[in-house]
Parts: C-alpha cells; sequence; structure tokens
C-alpha cells in the first residue's frame, strides 16, 4: 500500500511539475502578448504548440504584427503575414486592401508587371479589373486607353491619401 502511495505521489508530482513549466511558459507568453510584444509572444506560443489555447493565441500575434506592419506602410510584410491566417477574423479582407494599394503603388511607379500580377489574382476587388485592363495596356503600348486612364485617375483623386493633400 505504502508503495502504491509512493508511486502515485510521484506521477502527480512530476504531471505537476511538467504541466507547471508550460503554465509558467503560457502566462509569460500571455504578458507578452498584453504588453503588445507580439513577435516574442508569437515565438512564446509556438513553442507551446497545443496547450491551452495557444494555437489561437499565435495566429492572433500574427494578426496584431500584420495589423501594425498595415499601420506602418510595410505592405509586404502584412501581406506574408494575413496570408499564413487565411479566414482568421478580417484576415482576407485585410489582405486584399494590401494587396490593392501595392499594385496602386506599383502602378504609381510604373511597376507594370507587379500590378497586374496584383490586380489578376484581385480579381473583382473593388475595381481591379479596370485596372488590369489599364496596366495591361500600359505595356501593350495602348496610351490613347482614355477610359482605363480615367478611371484610375478618378480613383486616385477619391483617394483618401490625395484628398488630404489637396486640403494641406
Amino acid at each position: 500500500m505504502k508503495k502504491v502511495l509512493a508511486l502515485v505521489i510521484a506521477v502527480m508530482a512530476i504531471m505537476c511539475i511538467l504541466t507547471g513549466c508550460k503554465s509558467d511558459d503560457y502566462e509569460a507568453a500571455m504578458k507578452l502578448y498584453d504588453i503588445g510584444n507580439y513577435d516574442a509572444a508569437q515565438q512564446a506560443f509556438s513553442e507551446l504548440k497545443d496547450y491551452k489555447a495557444s494555437e489561437e493565441m499565435l495566429e492572433e500575434c500574427k494578426y496584431q504584427n500584420a495589423l501594425i506592419a498595415i499601420r506602418e506602410n510595410d505592405l509586404d510584410t502584412a501581406i506574408t503575414l494575413l496570408s499564413e491566417l487565411y479566414d482568421y477574423k478580417e484576415s482576407t479582407d485585410l489582405l486584399n486592401d494590401c494587396k490593392y494599394q501595392k499594385a496602386l503603388s506599383a502602378a504609381d511607379e510604373m511597376d507594370f508587371d507587379t500590378a497586374i500580377t496584383l490586380f489578376a489574382e484581385l480579381g473583382d476587388y473593388k475595381n481591379s479589373a479596370t485596372y488590369l485592363g489599364y496596366e495591361k495596356s500600359q505595356i501593350e503600348g495602348v496610351s490613347d486607353n482614355t477610359y482605363f486612364y480615367g478611371m484610375y485617375l478618378l480613383d486616385k483623386y477619391m483617394s483618401s491619401d490625395y484628398q488630404e493633400q489637396l486640403r494641406a
């Protein structure tokens, strides 16, 4: 009886030690998340794998990092992070918007290959199909395609960035 009791106590002690470590690591990861250190929290949650809500928190850290990248206008990082999230929260809409903004920037910089690729990926998102036609016409050397160019200028004029520049 004493041997069985000692064995049970030993097993319980080992379980407490093992789960206690993960519990402490999880709490530390949550603290990192709570103070906004999403990179470190993401790393910590990835090491915890399926402990408690680690997988969900890992996705949340990526999402928060993507939002920061968007605020800092780092579209490449935002696109990379949002692409990994699939349908998490509003990630699909944000991904499309980032690609759209990047395509517009590429078009402004006359990087037509990038603009065409991104507008084609976006399909019917906003007026990507219109821009796609305009960008293709630029590559084909059709400079008098006034409809597409007019739509491009109208969208540029209606953008909040352009409106803010006018007010300044």
